[in-house]
């Protein structure tokens, strides 16, 4: 018999609030954006730009609520390749405003910064959406330094951090900043606390001190072409630790702070775990014990307090850790080497998960009642490699395993833009397996000069062809599906699966689902760089052939679901996950697979034509039959003019058994996030990129944000969302929602976080029906996934 354990796993959706600078740059993807590389530094743009993640409800069992803290993680350009980042809290809040067709005001919830007395003040921009110039978000101390000074030229302003990326936030609270002495080792009374891998271990953590006997080990990783002098060696440490021993401002001292401390948050949206009133922390139900966790593109992965056991705000990292395979990026940060390709250095960039298990349910994460919190993180576009954490007590982390693309079984792992998803599988043990899903990563880069993969065409790829599944425990490959790697077709194996169709990397997170209902994941979907998208079988143990092993090639398999991409301006791409629903229709029912395409790694392209999809998928849990034919983008009815309002054709008229397409019909518009379904509404936000600025292509427009609610039974239009605003575009079909890229739209209880301007002052709307979102954690007898 399996028994379920509760799990939470914790990967918590972002959502895009750029900021609106004068130079113009507004997107929260900048990878195509290599500007800075190879225009004049006085001509380069500098530009700024920010992300924004949710922290869950109190109580660490519960799904997202609508009123808890809202953390920005920002960035800012610059043409060195070395940006400056920062996360600043803010919350959200039940205001109420004065309606003039009314005399009962009404109560909104705005996201709002501390109030000058009791009640909080609103802290977003009506322009634009961005925080407001003259806001003071929640973690600043008013009397810093770097609070204190301010440019009026810049909107600034004395004692407010507002939107400025180099102000206040949780890079004002990394030790030494504010009192400008930083540390040189960890044992230092108030120091940072930095850690490396131990080269002679790999699960153990080093200081990463610059008065270290251990500077031989940690000098090959520093310099790996052996260019430096011990002496350097120990600089860069200091320099890695917030030194600023290379003068860089030229003022004579050598032994203060740098400039700032904090590399740009750029993709790696903050994950929040809630520990709750940890046994001698100091914690309480009231103010529970909430870590924060992000990676940055200086290479550093940061876990931060959100308060202090005290009650006060924090925002104070309390531990970080610099991989060894980043130490040679240090030298360039530095700018004591040349960076190691164009433009922007990027280093720990992708978006950390967790599986967080509280055993008995109390809403307290400790060891000593069996209760585990582990946290994973990959790369994406700074390297090829994923860590994993145990994080289960937040005050004495360890380190639990790596991969990398040199790690045995995982030669075909690419750029890790893949977020891992976390899941439970029926291995045929009397315990479901924590495992985590992820694709094979992106291959795209730089070798020299010259761009490599897809960031360079839309040629076959070799590696990121492929999905993995591994051991949350002890990182060990479980099994993986995998595409021609150039070497003849390997046989299959229960570890191992070979699709000679899987031709295109995957950077997508991969869906993983329930299809029958049972509470045990059987099954994922995921689409590719190629237009494809996959169906993943992961059969449970009870439905595999006798005598074979639960992962054997007739239980765990890849399916080709749809070929929905080609070449030219049919180049379509999936950079995000689906959402997938089970619903039916006249015919039965079906697993509904909803998909936007969309190339996130040129944002600014305009030769494509996208299209948001609905496959039906009507293979059953238990699929030993032969493989059907993939969908065609041809075989899908268009439902793009067949379904608008004054439209001659009926929406009925259209097959709809395989399910729909939807052209996105803006130049260039593309979907650069994740889907959401609600009630029989498909809920998405695209991205229209402006033409190229008379300034030519480094002085880019912002371009425009789009959301869509179209029926998920036939793609028309749907009912309008209250308060949203009139659906005017695309049919009746999407609304504006402000400049620049927006992301996905964000579930709050029973309303929407909706990125962009919003609306009269407003960012939170309701939905039509009866909300239903995916679900986080599960209780036995009480919750499914």
């Amino acid at each position: 018999m399996v028994t379920r354990r509760p799990l939470i796993a914790l990967a918590l959706g972002l959502l895009g609030q750029a900021l609106a600078q004068p130079t113009g740059l507004r997107a929260d993807d900048i990878d195509s954006y290599t500007c800075g590389a190879v225009a004049p530094a006085d001509q380069a743009p500098q530009s700024s730009g920010s992300l924004v993640a949710v922290s869950p409800s109190v109580d660490v069992r519960q799904r997202p609520a609508l009123t808890g803290d809202v953390f920005f993680s920002l960035f800012q350009t610059h043409p060195s390749g070395r940006w400056s980042g920062n996360v600043k809290k803010l919350k959200i809040a039940a205001l109420e405003v004065a309606d003039p067709n009314s005399a009962v005001p009404d109560q909104r919830y705005v996201v709002v910064q501390p109030g000058y007395g009791l009640t909080p003040q609103p802290a977003l921009s009506d322009a634009d959406g961005g925080i407001a110039p003259d806001a003071l978000t929640y973690w600043t101390d008013p009397t810093g330094a770097d609070v204190l000074a301010f440019n009026p030229e810049r909107g600034e302003v004395a004692g407010r951090d507002g939107r400025a990326v180099r102000r206040g936030g949780a890079g004002q609270q990394i030790p030494g900043l504010l009192s400008g002495m930083p540390s040189d080792a960890n044992h230092e009374p108030h120091a940072r606390q930095l850690f490396t891998q131990d080269p002679r271990s790999p699960d153990a953590l080093l200081p990463l001190d610059a008065d270290s006997a251990d500077l031989a080990l940690l000098s090959p990783y520093l310099d790996p072409h052996g260019v430096f002098s011990a002496v350097e060696h120990r600089r860069l440490l200091q320099w890695i630790r917030g030194r600023d021993v290379f003068d860089a401002d030229g003022d004579g001292n050598a032994v203060e702070t740098h400039d700032w401390l904090l590399g740009d948050v750029l993709h790696s949206r903050p994950l929040v775990i809630n520990y709750g009133a940890r046994p001698g922390s100091g914690y309480t139900a009231g103010n529970p014990d909430i870590r924060l966790f992000f990676g940055s593109n200086d290479g550093i992965f940061h876990m931060l307090r959100n308060t202090e056991a005290g009650g006060g705000e924090s925002g104070r990292e309390s531990w970080a850790f610099l991989p060894l395979e980043l130490l040679p990026l240090q030298a360039a940060l530095a700018g004591r080497a040349a960076p190691p390709v164009p433009g922007h250095i990027y280093g720990m960039d992708g978006a950390p998960v967790a599986l967080v298990d509280d055993s008995d349910g109390n809403g307290v994460i400790e060891r000593s009642a069996g209760d585990r919190a582990w946290v994973f993180i990959g790369q994406r576009r700074g390297g090829r490699g994923i860590y994993a954490f145990d994080m289960t007590d937040p005050d004495a982390p360890a380190l639990k395993w790596k991969i990398t693309g040199d790690t045995p079984g995982f030669g075909q792992l690419a750029l890790t833009f893949s977020t891992p998803a976390v899941a439970r599988l029926d291995l045929g043990g009397t315990e479901l397996t924590p495992a985590l899903v992820f694709g094979g990563g992106y291959r795209g880069g730089w070798q020299g000069s010259t761009r490599l993969g897809k960031d360079a065409g839309d040629a076959d790829d070799t590696v990121g062809n492929a999905i993995y599944v591994v051991d949350t425990d002890t990182g060990r490959l479980i099994w993986k599906a995998v595409g021609p790697d150039g070497s003849p077709a390997p046989a299959d194996t229960p570890a191992r699966h070979f699709a000679a169709g899987l031709t295109d990397s995957i950077p997508s997170p991969v869906a993983v689902v329930d299809s029958d209902g049972n509470g045990i994941a059987d099954r994922a979907y995921v689409g590719d760089t190629g237009g494809t998208l996959w169906r993943i079988n992961l059969g449970e143990a009870a439905y595999r052939a006798p005598d074979s092993e639960v992962t054997d090639n007739s239980n765990w398999y890849l399916r080709e679901l749809a070929q929905l991409g080609g070449s030219g301006a049919q180049d379509r791409r999936f950079f995000h996950a689906p959402d997938v629903v089970r619903t039916r229709d006249a015919a039965g029912e079906y697993t509904g697979v909803v998909i936007v395409s969309g190339n996130r790694a040129a944002p600014g392209d305009v030769a494509v034509r996208n299209y948001a999809y609905l496959i039906k998928d009507r293979a059953p849990a238990l699929d030993r039959g032969p493989p059907l034919p993939p969908v065609a983008h041809r075989d899908l009815a268009d439902v793009t003019h067949l379904c608008t309002p004054g439209a001659a054709t009926a929406c009925a008229a259209p097959d709809l058994y395989l399910g729909w397409k939807l052209a996105l019909e803006g130049a260039g518009e593309k979907g650069l996030s994740r889907p959401l379904v609600s009630s029989g509404t498909a809920l998405f936000t695209t991205y229209l990129p402006a033409a190229p600025a008379a300034g030519g292509a480094c002085r880019p427009g912002m371009g425009q944000g789009r959301a869509y609610a179209v029926r998920l039974e036939d793609g028309a239009p749907a009912p309008r969302v209250q308060d949203i605003g009139e659906l005017e575009l695309a049919g009746g079909r999407a609304t504006a929602i402000g400049s620049g890229m927006p992301a996905e739209l964000l579930p709050l209880d029973n309303q929407l976080l909706v990125p962009g301007s919003g609306l009269d002052g407003r960012h939170l709307f309701a939905v039509p029906g009866g909300a239903r979102w995916r679900v986080y954690w599960r209780e036995d007898g009480v919750d499914r996934f």
